[in-house]
């Protein structure tokens, strides 16, 4: 599609939920070595690339904002660097809260990559998608993924059948950086991913610890899905989303009923998921497009 007589490409992509986290090891330059569960969740954003005649690359979000190391800035940079290609002029439309865990920022990232893809006839080097963001591989890939590495290991596993809600308070922000370095000094909860997917235990994420002693309104919205109901609660990514479950789908409604009751301030979200969920992005490009 051209806009103007200029190439362009518009597409949603949807945010992540961490279903479980872990932290395997700390390699020598300070990344740090996951073994998660992720799977996309009913909201996202939309991404436009328009591509430049030079090599320069600006983005726009129709909230006006402006980030530091725009995570967006990077993937085009990736782009122009990795592949001899053009820059571009990308605009964004949010609806994936900021802060949260679910891939937000990563998602924006991934959808100018996704674009690129679908403009130029290029082959993406996994490795150096993760050094955009360690969840840009995933992001890029969507659906039921386990993620290994610092996030360029990326594949598709059956995940238990789980019917969720996240809640979300748009004021309860944790920078990712500062969860890892308190993780670093404090350690965390850890367990392990096949048991999680052998459905022996429950979800969990060993970022928890740390980012609840940075903002300890976590631990109240967590607190809030318990009353709700939910017996299986638990942080997703770095924070500061949470997010609920149950087994069957009459049981997590009565309690999304119950949490619709309990909430009232304005900057709380709820986003309902289910990992039957089928998810259009999920299938894009897996034949060619990466090594």
């Amino acid at each position: 599609m051209k806009k103007g007589n200029r190439l362009q490409k518009r597409l949603n992509l949807c945010a992540k939920v961490n279903l479980a986290l872990d932290i395997v090891g700390v390699e020598p330059n300070g990344y740090h070595i996951l073994d998660t569960i992720a799977v996309n969740i009913p909201v996202s954003d939309q991404i436009e690339v328009v591509v430049r005649e030079d090599r320069s690359a600006t983005v726009q979000y129709d909230n006006g904002v402006v980030y530091q190391n725009d995570t967006v800035i990077r993937a085009v940079q990736h782009m122009i660097d990795t592949y001899d290609l053009p820059g571009a002029d990308v605009y964004i439309k949010k609806a994936i809260p900021v802060g949260a865990g679910l891939g937000g920022s990563s998602a924006d990232a991934a959808g100018v990559i996704k674009c690129y893809l679908e403009i130029f006839d290029v082959v993406c080097d996994m490795d150096k998608l993760a050094e955009v963001g360690s969840d840009v591989p995933y992001m890029v890939f969507g659906g039921a993924c386990r993620i290994n590495g610092i996030g360029n290991i990326v594949k598709r596993v059956s995940v238990p059948l789980l019917y969720g809600v996240v809640l979300v308070d748009t004021a309860v922000k944790v920078d990712t950086r500062l969860a890892y370095s308190v993780y670093d000094k404090i350690n965390g909860e850890h367990n392990s991913i096949d048991d999680f997917l052998a459905e022996k235990i429950p979800a969990f994420n060993a970022l928890q610890r740390s980012a609840i002693s940075i903002n300890p309104q976590i631990g109240g919205l967590l607190d809030v899905l318990r009353v709700a109901g939910f017996e299986n609660v638990v942080m997703s990514g770095s924070g500061g989303g949470v997010f609920g479950y149950a087994s069957t789908r009459v049981t997590r409604d009565q309690c999304l009923a119950q949490l619709t009751k309990l909430i009232c301030a304005k900057s709380m979200l709820l986003i309902p998921f289910d990992t039957e969920r089928k998810n259009e992005e999920a299938e894009f490009g897996l034949s060619g497009l990466f090594v």
